[in-house]
């Protein structure tokens, strides 16, 4: 029973410097923590508000923190990259929108258009003068 109790432990320096990079390691990781939960908070409030290349911005960053934080295909990882999606969705809708409105008044192919179109790449619809021409030209 002396022996026990005599036996002292002393740390080694290695011991000392993996217990201060393990306390390191856990203080950057509650660090990645605030910072993700910060911008995943401003992101939704920017989302909120409208401002969609900032929300996608903070959702972005906030993806990719999740990601080293956690894995690819980790649950924790699933919010982030929701909205994100769903702001790049939302900004797709509104480039789709500015697309749309400058082709107003702009003429689309009609189905007769797209009956001439046919009957020119069918040579068999073509008849007379026409079809000897396009028989000249190709051979």
């Amino acid at each position: 029973l002396g022996y026990f109790l005599s036996v002292q432990h002393t740390m080694t320096s290695q011991e000392c410097a993996d217990g201060t990079a393990a306390a390191a390691a856990g203080d950057e990781r509650e660090d990645n923590l605030a910072n993700f939960q910060v911008l995943l908070l401003e992101g939704k409030k920017a989302f909120i508000a409208n401002r969609l290349k900032e929300a996608e911005a903070k959702f972005s960053e906030a993806a990719g923190i999740s990601v080293e934080m956690y894995g690819d295909f980790a649950v924790e990882t699933f919010e982030p990259h929701f909205l994100y999606g769903k702001t790049l969705l939302e900004l797709a809708k509104i480039e789709d929108n500015v697309f749309s409105s400058a082709l107003q008044g702009v003429p689309l192919k009609t189905q007769g258009d797209k009956q001439l179109d046919d009957s020119i790449s069918d040579p068999e619809a073509l008849s007379g003068p026409i079809l000897l021409i396009f028989r000249l030209r190709i051979f």
